[in-house]
């Protein structure tokens, strides 16, 4: 049997424990007990105090700010780029510092995506940097060093990143890296073309561009931003480590000149009338100018493209004509332009605009618009920026702009033109066999007040007040044509749908004018009145040939007015005189007539004029003898009306009637006189004569016998008298017998 171990059994069994076991075994392969906390603060203290003093006999570089020392840990950080912690073992000065940890900064706190820096690279970053703290001679300089080119080198691999997924996907092409030199460079270009192809020597220079530099060596600059042109004074676009987003950098710039080239368009409009209009806005960035309109105002938004630079323009509220679209693109592609004139542009854009405004009533109207039509020669017009609506087959209505101080003052002129040939033939190159082209030839042209048309969205004409006057005479030129002339208006307020029923009168009325001109009337004017139809008023008559000067000096003083109303059927001519014998509550006269279309009112008013003179010549003369007692007639016969175109004379039991007119005078009897059938006789024998006393003396005389003869007449059913002249009358009887000839003197 073995000897059995109770020594050690007994001390296991009873005690719990082995205290037989080798002190080689307690002094080499059991642990310390730990420290406890008071002895552990201790220890971290010391470490504390041996790191202060390294740092105070060791370089550190400048940039290096201790964040933090406690519990034996310093902590260096490089705002935006790492954070270092280390540590040392012992306080003498030839220990290597222990890397505690290393912290990546760079990109901290970007939207979206993981970190920059991978874990991977973190701890490789981690052993080198570690290597460098053990072997270098001044390793805090050697790891800053080494830690500040990777942070740089990654910023500047982020913001090429940045810089590719903007021209591929927001920038749309607009925006190029034309440089990248890893750690060191990165240039860009905005505003670009879209295409791929090589810029132009001369297009590259003009485009901005934007450069980043890395310089690890600068303590206080490490990153610089340059601009290539500069920016203009007072604005900055420096990229911050803080905030690495190459977007904002390049909107900022973006912003920068945007701002610069609106401020230089205002800047254009300085001594304009355009300077008071133009606002530049901040938010959104524009450029917004009033421009007024007949009936209201736009408003023209200038702004810039944030990607391609160029000009965009806008009306608000829309317009939608094609003429605003085209000048619209035209000051697009104009504004920003060398030799481009801000003012002009907008000067043809408020032309293009009302103009448009007048297309658009017109069209609801159903009237035809065109900016143009065929005339052998340039109409003598302010301005080539003419408007033609079409309110009659031959009549148009003619919007002209005409630019006054800067801005486009809108007149209006009726023009009547006829068809006439060109004189020549239109061929398309050779290719098409000639055409005879048909052009219009002006007949009349007439303006209207510049404030006569005021459309608005209302489509309301205003009519301002003033005095009934022609302001310019009508006058001819060197080609024929009538100059233009200017019509005044009285005050009243139409609709834009009354303007072709309107524009018609204004025609008329010129060719009334114009017709009496020919004729030689001069004393007329034309006349607006309230709540009347517009007329022409003739004022006085000239003298006309063969006539007595004091019958027409008479007649002129009896003359009140003569209106002429004008009206697509025909002219309504109204006159007034004063009666012809005075008495008391005796009304003016007043006489109306129609003139048909188609009549010629110039000769024709003429022609009435003549046959009024004869009528007072001839009324004058039988009053004188009248008022003769010894006349034998001037107590049978009187004057019983006078009405300036007819008058009456009656004799005993009968009377005559003169009736002139434009077609000439004309004599008729009462139905009971026996000369009724020598009326046409007696008419020529008046007309040679031109005297009522001649022929009232005759028709008295011959009364009797007429009378006798009718009665013989109605006695013999088979008898009747047929007049050859005024002188002699016939007397036939069944034509058995031969016809008996009888004479009747009429005389003095």
């Amino acid at each position: 049997m073995p000897n059995f171990s109770l020594a050690p059994a007994l001390d296991v069994l009873c005690t719990g424990s082995y205290p037989r076991l080798p002190s080689c075994i307690r002094d080499n392969i059991v642990p310390p007990s730990p420290l406890t906390g008071p002895e552990a603060d201790a220890a971290l203290s010391l470490l504390t105090v041996a790191i202060r003093r390294r740092l105070l006999c060791e370089q550190i570089p400048p940039q290096m700010t201790v964040r933090s020392l406690e519990k034996g840990i310093v902590v260096f950080e490089i705002p935006h780029e790492f954070r270092l912690s280390l540590s040392v073992v012992g306080d003498d000065l030839k220990l290597p510092w222990r890397l505690v940890n290393l912290e990546v900064l760079v990109g901290v706190g970007l939207p979206g995506g993981p970190p920059l820096c991978h874990s991977q690279q973190t701890r490789y970053l981690t052993q080198l940097a570690q290597s460098h703290l053990v072997a270098a001679e001044y390793p805090l300089t050697h790891v800053f060093t080494l830690l500040h080119t990777f942070c740089l080198s990654l910023v500047l691999d982020c913001l090429h990143t940045q810089a590719g997924l903007m021209s591929s996907m927001a920038a749309g092409g607009h925006v190029r890296v034309d440089e990248y030199q890893v750690g060191q460079l990165l240039r860009l270009g905005y505003w670009l073309p879209s295409t791929l192809s090589p810029l132009p020597a001369s297009v590259a220079q003009m485009v901005p561009r934007l450069q980043i530099t890395v310089d690890p060596s600068s303590p206080s600059h490490p990153i610089t931003t340059t601009h290539s042109p500069p920016l203009p004074a007072g604005t900055t676009a420096q990229l911050s480590l803080g905030n690495l987003c190459l977007e904002k950098v390049v909107g900022r710039c973006v912003r920068a000149r945007s701002s610069a080239k609106l401020q230089l368009l205002r800047d254009s409009l300085k001594n304009t009338v355009w300077e008071t209009r133009a606002v530049l806005s901040s938010e959104p960035l524009c450029l917004r100018v009033s421009v007024p309109v007949r009936g209201g105002h736009c408003e023209v938004v200038i702004g810039v493209d944030v990607r391609t630079g160029t000009m965009g323009v806008a009306v608000e509220p829309g317009a939608g004509g094609e003429g605003v679209e085209r000048e619209v693109g035209e000051m697009e592609r104009g504004i920003g332009q060398p030799g481009s004139y801000l003012p002009g542009h907008l000067s043809r854009l408020q032309c293009q605009l009302f103009f448009d405004r007048v297309t658009a009533c017109a069209k609801e109207l159903s009237l035809a618009v065109s900016p143009s039509l065929p005339f052998p020669s340039p109409l003598p017009l302010p301005s080539p920026h003419l408007l033609f609506v079409q309110l009659l087959p031959l009549a148009y209505l003619v919007v002209c702009a005409v630019e006054s101080s800067g801005v486009v003052a809108p007149r209006y002129y009726l023009l009547e033109v006829v068809e006439t040939n060109g004189g020549g033939q239109g061929v398309d190159e050779g290719r098409m066999p000639p055409v005879p082209r048909i052009f219009y030839s002006p007949v009349t042209l007439a303006e209207l007040d510049d404030a006569q048309l005021v459309e608005d969205s209302l489509r309301a004409v205003t009519v301002r007040s003033s005095p009934a006057v022609v302001k310019r005479k009508l006058q001819e030129d060197s080609h024929g044509l009538p100059s233009t002339k200017r019509v005044c208006v009285m005050s009243s307020h139409v609709g834009f749908s009354a303007l072709p029923s309107l524009c018609s009168s204004r025609l008329l009325l010129a060719q009334i004018k114009t017709s009496l001109k020919m004729s030689g009337i001069r004393g007329y004017q034309e006349l607006w009145p309230e709540h009347m139809c517009p007329c022409v008023s003739v004022c006085q008559f000239p003298l006309l040939p063969g006539q007595s000067r004091d019958v027409h000096r008479h007649l002129s003083s009896l003359f009140l007015s003569c209106l002429i109303f004008p009206a697509p059927s025909g002219h309504k001519l109204v006159m007034v005189f004063s009666p012809l014998i005075p008495a008391s509550q005796a009304p003016d006269v007043v006489l109306h007539h129609h003139l048909p279309l188609g009549t010629d009112l110039g000769p024709s008013l003429l022609a009435d004029w003549e046959s009024k003179l004869a009528l007072l010549s001839m009324a004058l003369e039988l009053l004188h003898y009248l008022e003769d007692p010894l006349w034998p007639l001037a107590s049978s016969s009187r004057l019983s009306h006078f009405g300036y175109d007819s008058l009456t004379v009656s004799y005993g039991e009968h009377s005559l009637s003169l009736h002139g007119g434009m077609s000439g005078l004309q004599l008729s009897f009462s139905l009971e006189s026996p000369h009724v059938f020598l009326t046409a006789h007696l008419q020529q024998t008046l007309l040679a004569t031109l005297s009522l006393p001649v022929l009232l003396k005759g028709v008295v005389g011959t009364e009797e016998t007429l009378t006798l003869l009718h009665k013989f007449t109605d006695s013999f059913p088979g008898a009747s008298l047929v007049p050859l002249s005024a002188a002699q009358i016939q007397l036939q009887y069944n034509s058995l017998y031969p016809p008996r000839s009888l004479r009747v003197i009429f005389g003095v």
